[in-house]
This record gives structure tokens, C-alpha cells and sequence, in this order.
């Protein structure tokens, strides 16, 4: 009997002990996939907002502004409009060349539409500049692989001048100008438009058309060190250096990548614009003031936007 109840209790025990460790096995588990989470999303913040930091905009509570009324045109390659970032920032897509392309690479027009208008709906997705603004997509590549034939920008920049927009932020470009497109650049200067274009990667003592026409706001690159990457050397005319290298965007549905070039620089630079006109909706005055700043030595868009 006693033999029994004595073989009963290590049962018992060993029932309680063999429950108690998977207990602590459990928890171990938990707090080492927490600890796991953390590090990730410290990295994923590091690697996603330093550029953001860099420009002065890591807490979105320090400006009122977020670009809201702004309607921008997004001349490039066609964008993946249902990310959650901006999803509800498309009010119209367009394509000049109307190709039904079986697999076409949007990722980096989706990835421009990210920093200029990201908000992020969970703790994955990417931050961008001008929350509010109203983007209108046009597509001017002609194949998958994104190039860009002047006609085709020419067409849409019109597109762009014929649904009124405020800012045409341009992320592509060519290494010849043409008379169309000089033409088109001026009808959209005339219809009191802001032209934002990247200077061009790799470029020096020279820049990519339509950054290179007068009046059209040239935005090239700056490493993580403030040195310039491109356009280098001498140039006709004045350039805004913002942040180009490992510019962490939604390149698709929950896809992401760091993204390097003055493409993203102009992006930011376009974000800066819907900024200082949600504050003072007069063009001239906008584009003025940013001749003035053109340099951007102090890339803080809090101070530009507050001295504004």
C-alpha cells in the first residue's frame, strides 16, 4: 500500500515537474523572440529613418503641415497602387503608352511615391514626407525594363499640365534635351506648375534633361556623410543636394528595399514643395524662396519650412 502511494507521488511529481519545465521552456521561447523583435525592429528603424533624421523630419508632430489640398504628378513607371502607405493618396493613373506588358517592374515609381507620401498603417511600414497630398500617377516607360523615350516624357508632362497639378515631381529623365520637351517644360512653368527633376546618377559637369532647363528645380544626391554623389564637378545652374543613398521605400505590397540615386532625392525635394505650399498656397512665392535656399546646406526642412 505504501509501495502504492509512494509510486503515485512520483508520478505525480513527475507529472508536475515534466508541465513545470515545458512551462519554462515556453517562456524562454517568448522572451527570446521578443528580444528578437526588438533588435529587428530597432534595426528596421535605423536602416528606414535616417535620412528622415538627416532632413529634420523623424517626428512627424513637428510641423502641422502634411501637404493636404497638394496635387502632385508622379511622371515615372507606373506605381503599385495598393500599398497601404499610400493607397489612398491615387486619385488617377495614367499610362502614355497604353502597352499591356505581362510583367513590367513598377517598383521604382512605387518607391518615389512612398517617400513623398508614406504613412505608415503598422509598425513594418515606411514614413514618407507629405502624408496628405493627392498623387496622380503617369506612366512614361515602354517596357519592362522602366526606359524612357523624350517623346513619351513629353506626353506626360502633358498629361500632367492637363489635370492641373501643382507640383510634377520627374524621377527619370534623358541624357539629350529636345525642342518638344524644352516646350512642354515651359508651357508647364507658364501654368504656374513646380518642376522637380533628378540631376542624374553618375553625372559630372553636366545634368539630365529636364533637371538641366532654367526654372526646373535640379535635385541631386548626398551620401550618408553630406558628400555629394552626383551631379559633381561645375554646372549651369544651382542644385539642391538632399539624401540619395539607402533610402528605405515600398517598392510593393509589404516589400521594401533601399534605393539609391537622385531619383529619391528628388522625391524628398518634391515632399518638401507640397510642405511649403500647405502652409503659403502661392507658387511663385514657393519657388522663389527655394531659389534663395537652393543650396540647402542646412537640409533641416523644419527650419526651411519655419523660415518660409
Amino acid at each position: 500500500m505504501v509501495g502504492e502511494q509512494e509510486t503515485k507521488m512520483k508520478k505525480k511529481l513527475y507529472v508536475v515537474t515534466s508541465i513545470g519545465i515545458v512551462i519554462c521552456i515556453m517562456l524562454m521561447l517568448i522572451i527570446c523572440l521578443k528580444n528578437k523583435n526588438i533588435g529587428n525592429n530597432n534595426a528596421k528603424e535605423h536602416r528606414r529613418e535616417w535620412w528622415l533624421k538627416d532632413i529634420g523630419l523623424d517626428n512627424g508632430e513637428k510641423t502641422a503641415y502634411t501637404g493636404k489640398g497638394v496635387v502632385i504628378a508622379v511622371v515615372d513607371t507606373g506605381i503599385e497602387k495598393d500599398v497601404p502607405e499610400f493607397c489612398n493618396n491615387i486619385i488617377a493613373e495614367y499610362s502614355v503608352e497604353n502597352k499591356q506588358i505581362a510583367y513590367k517592374n513598377i517598383s521604382h515609381g512605387t518607391a518615389i511615391c512612398g517617400i513623398i507620401a508614406g504613412k505608415p498603417s503598422d509598425d513594418r511600414g515606411i514614413k514618407g514626407i507629405a502624408s496628405d497630398v493627392d498623387i496622380i500617377s503617369i506612366d512614361v516607360t515602354d517596357d519592362e525594363d522602366g526606359v524612357v523615350e523624350c517623346d513619351d516624357l513629353v506626353n506626360g508632362i502633358r498629361l500632367a499640365i492637363n489635370n492641373n497639378v501643382d507640383i510634377i515631381n520627374i524621377s527619370v529623365g534623358c541624357l539629350k534635351g529636345s525642342n518638344q520637351l524644352e516646350n512642354v517644360i515651359k508651357e508647364a512653368i507658364q501654368k504656374d506648375i513646380i518642376i522637380v527633376a533628378s540631376a542624374g546618377n553618375y553625372m559630372s559637369d553636366s545634368l539630365m534633361y529636364p533637371a538641366a532647363y532654367d526654372k526646373v528645380i535640379a535635385v541631386g544626391s548626398l551620401d550618408r556623410k553630406g558628400k555629394i554623389i552626383s551631379p559633381k564637378g561645375k554646372v549651369d545652374k544651382s542644385i539642391i543636394y538632399l539624401p540619395g543613398t539607402n533610402i528605405v521605400s515600398v517598392i510593393g505590397r509589404n516589400k521594401y528595399s533601399g534605393c539609391d540615386g537622385t531619383s529619391f532625392s528628388a522625391a524628398m525635394c518634391s515632399g518638401l514643395v507640397a510642405l511649403l505650399l500647405d502652409k503659403k498656397d502661392d507658387k511663385k512665392e514657393v519657388l522663389k524662396y527655394l531659389n534663395e535656399v537652393n543650396s540647402l546646406k542646412n537640409r533641416n526642412f523644419i527650419d526651411i519650412i519655419n523660415a518660409f
